[in-house]
């Protein structure tokens, strides 16, 4: 078939292809945010046509636009860690950190340009450890940086240390 590359279509949907988005399936998959706002469905809108009256295909509430589209991390602290992680329509990794972890400083520039690359597919969230330790406690957050995948305001799947970024992207892969 014109176009297509192996390993390209519906069954790997969303995920790295192998023809590194330049298939015509890739493109129309790269260009569309997906909404996990409805327990029953998943909304998929094409970028261009999404607007304040986007509304999810199961349920017609008006989603939450504005949360699928920080292409930075996001500060959350022990006041908004519900709003922003467990109620986010979209997945969200959250990296606790502290300024004097030189493990963090390492490994922060990979998590924002994460935050750009998966812009309306993963939401990034930075937890200072020091300032949130409740939220440390509830994770057992020992170490940092520690990183945690959330999925429909559930814990999925950790990652502690000095993460590189094609691992990080590698852990994230199931969830975008």
């Amino acid at each position: 078939m014109r176009g297509f590359s192996p390993g390209c279509g519906p069954g790997r949907a969303g995920r790295q292809t192998i023809c590194q988005g330049r298939c015509s399936w890739a493109k129309q998959i790269i260009a569309t945010v997906w909404f996990r706002q409805c327990i029953f469905a998943l909304s998929g809108i094409p970028r261009e046509k999404i607007n304040n009256r986007s509304v999810c295909g199961k349920c017609k509430k008006p989603l939450k636009i504005q949360d699928a589209f920080n292409n930075r991390p996001v500060e959350v602290t022990e006041n908004t860690f519900e709003s922003q992680i467990v109620n986010s329509p979209v997945p969200v990794l959250a990296v606790f950190w502290a300024p004097w972890c030189t493990a963090c400083r390492a490994v922060l520039p990979a998590v924002d340009r994460i935050a750009s690359n998966l812009t309306g597919r993963i939401k990034v969230a930075k937890i200072h450890m020091e300032q949130n330790p409740a939220l440390a406690s509830r994770f057992q957050v020992m170490n940092v940086p520690f990183m945690i995948i959330f999925d429909n305001g559930a814990e999925k799947d950790s990652m502690a240390g000095a993460v590189p970024e094609t691992d990080i992207l590698k852990k994230l892969t199931p969830y975008y």
